[in-house]
């Protein structure tokens, strides 16, 4: 009888089991049943391991700017891809493709296509919180230069829905130039949301991918900029106009993009070795 008892309870472990074949791909798609983590793939060892969620940050109200000055924080590479994304500063090695420079500053990104035709890099942003009634421009530049070029997708992953959805795509040789290009994501405003940008490489080495200089940004009508916490610094825009009266002290670098004016009030004032940029454009 011990041995009956101990027989059943063997069946109904091995029924519990989740089991896959012997020659399973490693990142392939799968389901761990856990709703604290997303992204689950097939590892090593064949198991279905999911990547935990992290807390959404919420999107604060000068936004979120990454050029990849201080390399890649906060950005998760995909491992379910075929290759990573690096950070250049100057040139990429191969001739005939790829940014000799950053967009702006010293460091972008980029996927380096030499030993690596054919293949997809996958990065994504850290999850943000996005603000209900808001409208929200999402902004980068990018670079897709060579004889081979493929292709660049940006994509957002609805953490609500667990959808993800391709907003943007760049195909083919754009020539040696950053091109700068900005994404209207009101339509989801409310919502938790990541980033992904898939560099694709092409047939040959000369098909580097490179992103730089992104911002997302949410575009009130109107802002008025006034008592900040000192030094003052980033960008400060609206759709219509922004509005100060600030004392931009000694450190200060500060950016006010309008789409149609910038009201300085008579209190504002920039203090020696603080820089201060006024421009009348769209918010982006």
């Amino acid at each position: 009888m011990p041995y009956l008892k101990f027989s059943f309870i063997l069946i109904l472990l091995c029924a519990a089991c989740t089991v896959y074949s012997q020659d399973c791909i490693i990142g392939t798609p799968c389901n761990d049943w856990d709703s604290s983590t997303h992204n689950d793939q097939l590892n090593v060892n064949c198991q279905c391991v999911g990547t935990p969620i992290n807390e959404c940050q919420l999107l604060e109200e000068e936004g979120w700017f990454d050029g990849f000055e201080s390399g890649i924080t906060g950005w998760r590479q995909r491992t379910n891809d075929d290759l990573n994304w690096s950070v250049r500063s100057g040139s990429t090695p191969t001739i005939g493709t790829g940014p000799s420079s950053a967009n702006e500053g010293s460091q972008y990104i980029y996927v380096e296509a030499t030993g690596a035709t054919q293949q997809r890099a996958v990065i994504q942003s850290p999850c943000i919180s996005l603000s209900e009634g808001e409208e929200l421009k999402l902004s980068f530049a990018y670079h897709l230069n060579g004889s081979s070029a493929n292709q660049l997708r940006v994509g957002i992953i609805r953490m609500i829905l667990n959808q993800a959805v391709v907003v943007y795509t760049a195909i083919g040789d754009k020539g040696d130039q950053w091109i700068e290009h900005t994404l209207d994501l009101t339509h989801f405003a409310g919502e938790d949301i990541i980033i992904t940008f898939e560099g694709r490489t092409g047939s040959t080495d000369r098909s580097d991918v490179a992103i730089d200089r992104i911002s997302l940004n949410q575009c009130p009508d109107e802002l008025i900029v006034s008592d900040p916490i000192p030094p003052m610094r980033g960008t400060y825009q609206a759709n219509i106009s922004v509005v100060s009266n600030e004392i931009l002290e000694s450190g200060s670098d500060v950016t006010f993009r309008a789409g149609r004016c910038i009201l300085l009030l008579p209190d504002f004032s920039v203090d020696q070795n603080a820089t201060f940029i006024a421009e009348i454009g769209s918010c982006k």
